[in-house]
Formats: C-alpha cells, sequence, structure tokens
C-alpha cells in the first residue's frame, strides 16, 4: 500500500509505504505523484472532494475508487441538499437582507471539517463562500455505502464541534482567542457511534442515503453532517468520501470500512456485524506553538492513540496534534477513557520559545 498525506505519522509510516507532502503544494501534489504510482487504486479523503480537477487526474492512470468528479462538483454546491427535497437550514448566495447577529453562518463552498466557518457579520461575501442559517441542536453525522444499485445505512454519530465540547467537560478542542485562526468554534473535534436510532429514524437516513446516491452518482462510502432534535433532523452537507466518523464504526466491532468501501467497487460483498461496544475519538489541537517531545505509543492501557506524529514534530496554535480512540460500554466510560487520552498527548508537548 502507498499513501500520501500532510502529516506523514506514525501510524500511516506503519501500515504503508508513506510520503509527506508539502501544504504550500496541495492539492494538484497528489495527481503528480499519481502519476508515478500507476495502475493502484485510489482512494481519497479528507477535503479532496473539494478539488474534482485533481480527482479526475487521479483517475487517469489508476482505477478511481470513490465517487467521480461529476458526482463533486453536483455534491458540493450550497443547494445541493434542497434540490433533492430533504430538510436543511435556509440559505443565502449574497447576503441581501440576512441577519447579523449571528444566527446566520458564513461557509466556505470548498469547505472541510468546519474549517473557515464564521457568524455572518455583513462584512461582504465573495463566490467561494454562502450563508447559512443556524440551527440548534446536537451535531451528528449519518454514515452510508453507495453500491450500484441501492445504499446501506451503515449507522449515526455524535459529533463534538469546536468549542461546544458537548459532553466532554475537559477540552478536546480549545477555544482560540485569535479570529485569524482557522474558524476555531466550529471544527470538528472528534464524537461517538453508534447512537441509538428508532425504526423510524434509520428509515429516514436509509431514504436520504439513496435519494442522495442515485441523485448524483454516488459509490463508495459517504457521509451527511446534520443537526438532530430528538427524532428530528436538518442535513447541513454532504460529504462525497470516506469521513472522520466512520472509524468509530470499525471499533465499535462492526467490521473493516475499508474493506466495506471496495465492496462498492470490485471487492467482495461485506456483512456488517451488530456493534459490540461504543467507540469514541477526541482530536486533540495544539493551544499554543509546541513540540512533541516523547513518542505517542499505539496503545496506552484502554486507549489508542492515532495520527501520532513523530517525537520532534513542531505545532503552531491550531494545529491537530494526535486523536485519542477509546471504547466502553457507555458513552460515560468512553468519556472517562477519552480524557485520560487527552491528558497524556499533553503531556508529551512541550511549549516552543
Amino acid at each position: 500500500m502507498r499513501a500520501c498525506d500532510l502529516f506523514g505519522d506514525e501510524d500511516l509510516r506503519d501500515i504503508a509505504e508513506t510520503r509527506r507532502v508539502s501544504p504550500a503544494k496541495y492539492p494538484e501534489i497528489f495527481a503528480e505523484i499519481a502519476e508515478k504510482w500507476p495502475s493502484i487504486p485510489r482512494v481519497y479523503t479528507g477535503g479532496l472532494e473539494n478539488y474534482p480537477d485533481v480527482v479526475e487526474r487521479l483517475a487517469r492512470t489508476g482505477s478511481l475508487w470513490g465517487c467521480s468528479p461529476e458526482s463533486l462538483r453536483a455534491t458540493r454546491t450550497p443547494t445541493a441538499l434542497r434540490d433533492c427535497g430533504l430538510e436543511t437550514p435556509a440559505s443565502s448566495l449574497d447576503g441581501v437582507g440576512v441577519p447579523t447577529d449571528g444566527s446566520w453562518l458564513e461557509k466556505p463552498t470548498k469547505g472541510s471539517g468546519g474549517r473557515g466557518i464564521k457568524p455572518w457579520t455583513g462584512a461582504g461575501l465573495n463566490g467561494e463562500c454562502f450563508l447559512q442559517l443556524r440551527v440548534e441542536g446536537e451535531p451528528v453525522s449519518a454514515s452510508i455505502l453507495a453500491l450500484e444499485d441501492r445504499a446501506l445505512l451503515i449507522g449515526a454519530a455524535s459529533q463534538f464541534i469546536g468549542d461546544s465540547r458537548l459532553s466532554l467537560r475537559e477540552s478536546a478542542f480549545v477555544r482560540m482567542a485569535n479570529d485569524d485562526i482557522d474558524a476555531s468554534p466550529f471544527a470538528y473535534a472528534g464524537g461517538m457511534a453508534p447512537l441509538t436510532l428508532t425504526s423510524q429514524m434509520r428509515e429516514l437516513l436509509l431514504q436520504t442515503g439513496e435519494t442522495l446516491r442515485r441523485r448524483f452518482g454516488l459509490r463508495g462510502l459517504f457521509g451527511v453532517d446534520g443537526v438532530r432534535k430528538g427524532d428530528e433532523w436538518s442535513f447541513l452537507e454532504i460529504n462525497p468520501r470516506p469521513t472522520s466518523s466512520m472509524e468509530l464504526f470499525e471499533i465499535a466491532g462492526m467490521g473493516s470500512m475499508f474493506a466495506l468501501h471496495h465492496s462498492a467497487f470490485d471487492g467482495p460483498s461485506i456483512q456488517l456485524r451488530p456493534p459490540n461496544c461504543i467507540a469514541g475519538k477526541a482530536i486533540v489541537y495544539a493551544t499554543e506553538s509546541c513540540r512533541m517531545t516523547s513518542q505517542l505509543t499505539a496503545t496506552i492501557r484502554e486507549m489508542r492513540f492515532a495520527d501520532r506524529p513523530v517525537v520532534g514534530t513542531e505545532f503552531q496554535t491550531g494545529d491537530p496534534v494526535a486523536t485519542v480512540l477509546a471504547s466502553g460500554i457507555s458513552m460515560e466510560e468512553v468519556e472517562g477513557n477519552l480524557h485520560r487520552g487527552i491528558r497524556t498527548i499533553r503531556e508529551r508537548l512541550l511549549p516552543r520559545c
């Protein structure tokens, strides 16, 4: 297996020949590397859905295990969900008459992970942003597999978003004082899964997945972010690729998400297993300039660590440092394990002078 990303973390190096790339060359560098790795199936994640031209180049020299460039262009428009008749917050493309009291958000059309979102102040809207009404409720996501002829619902997850912290009373993501930092209050910082769903809710999410599969020609794993109040969901955006929440279902014992994604293309059929626990993750962000001083092992007691930086890696305020993964029989147990993992990571960080 070969991989390239912006971080080159230890756990990726453990399983693949890894090439770390410079953010200055993002995202075109991925297509350039892929051309030197011909005939290898291409799987993309983490924001490349915003660059369909790059994905199109990826597909020229190897099979694309993911949504097509045409599907990406269609799903990443601000009106994609509304055009499908789904419940979604009101939106505006020009800002005319939109209140500036914090009830509306300015969102980038090429956003990922909540970065770049901020309250609308009326300061002017460029062509790379749109406005969306802010909806109160619990941030959630649905994970779906799009096969050639049908959609399958994997499950739903809660989301920790920015400084709301949800149930995490100890900060996995600290509010930043500097507004120049990338919209930290709205950034994705982890979550828990699987959520318990009523049969009515499962049917709604399954039908939503099927509607999106048919309308946009989606294939493989994809996610839909939303906000819920009880059994009422308001959908916010489509993530037409494997999402960060999906590994939670794997940790909960439901099976390999990569194998599931592969099955949508030329892989064998995969049967999901019932979950045997609750899984959680918390992304730890730097609260100041710092560096990693000692190795973060893959497993410490009941916690696992992912996105493990090599010793000496330096971070700026707001950079993601590492991810805590935990499981348990209750959300309270998972939360306690996440707290301990967060402390373990922070103990290995030394402020830079």
